[in-house]
């Protein structure tokens, strides 16, 4: 998870407290971490949807890849939104804010970050 989005999105906010050494550790950090995971847990079978359905491959292979890419910044939330959209029929807005949430949600933490607790 070195290259998450998410993570990198918690280090530039400023701390909770003096005690706390980062947001991560915070109340915000435990809401935004299990839900990178629930979503990228949804992000896996839209992926493996669409290598299913449009590359016309087994749903092993379609599985595995699926699971090397979902994490993988912007190629797992390109792929989700397709497979989403494609093949589990939601709209284009539903899909890319799904998968697309921590851009989303950056504007809010950024002024999280500009008017809190200093």
């Amino acid at each position: 998870m070195r290259g998450s989005p998410v993570l990198s999105i918690c280090r530039c906010l400023p701390p909770l407290s003096r005690e706390q050494k980062s947001i991560s550790e915070g109340e915000l950090g435990y809401f935004i971490l299990p839900l990178y995971f629930i979503v990228g847990f949804a992000q896996i079978f839209a992926i493996m949807d669409w290598f299913k359905f449009t590359l016309d491959w087994g749903g092993l292979i379609s599985f595995i890849a699926a699971f090397f890419l979902t994490y993988i910044p912007l190629i797992g939330s390109v792929l989700g939104v397709l497979g989403a959209h494609d093949y589990w029929g939601w709209s284009w807005f539903w899909s890319i804010a799904l998968f697309f949430w921590y851009l989303l949600l950056f504007p809010v933490f950024l002024v999280i970050g500009m008017f809190g607790k200093r």
